[in-house]
């Protein structure tokens, strides 16, 4: 599930959960790492999806890092990873892509490693810890 990749400054972080007070503490964590990252976040695997396909160049912020929640309702964090290595993954091969949870069945992070796209699992909790870990494991600070 590693990938081995040559480390890059995070510019651009794509947010893929339905919970709003989750997103509204990770976007103030986000503020308080460092205000240039810009951050987009869609609260569902579809709209994920059409912003993605909406992106045609880099130059439009791609995102360097995508963080999928699992538990969303209709479509889960696993479909959207379904779609993303069925429509995206060779547009996205150097982004960075951690699944979220809040839960702590491990069966949720075995099941992750059936995507080869997922550099990583994290469960939810301290988001500033979270994201500062995630930074150091695949970007320059």
């Amino acid at each position: 599930m590693e990938k081995i990749m040559e480390a890059k400054k995070l510019k651009n972080i794509l947010l893929v959960d339905d919970d709003e007070i989750y997103n509204h503490i990770f976007t103030l964590s986000v503020d308080a790492i460092d205000p240039d990252i810009r951050l987009h976040i869609e609260k569902g695997t579809d709209k994920a999806i059409n912003y993605l396909a909406s992106l045609k160049s880099h130059d439009q912020g791609f995102p360097d890092l995508i963080l999928v929640d699992i538990n969303m309702p209709l479509k889960d964090g696993y479909e959207f990873m379904k779609l993303f290595e069925q429509h995206f993954s060779s547009l996205y091969q150097d982004t960075l892509i951690y699944m979220m949870t809040s839960s702590i069945i491990m069966d949720d992070k075995l099941k992750a490693t059936q995507f080869t796209s997922i550099n990583g699992f994290k469960v939810k909790g301290d988001v500033v810890a979270t994201l500062k870990e995630i930074i150091e494991e695949g970007f320059n600070v």
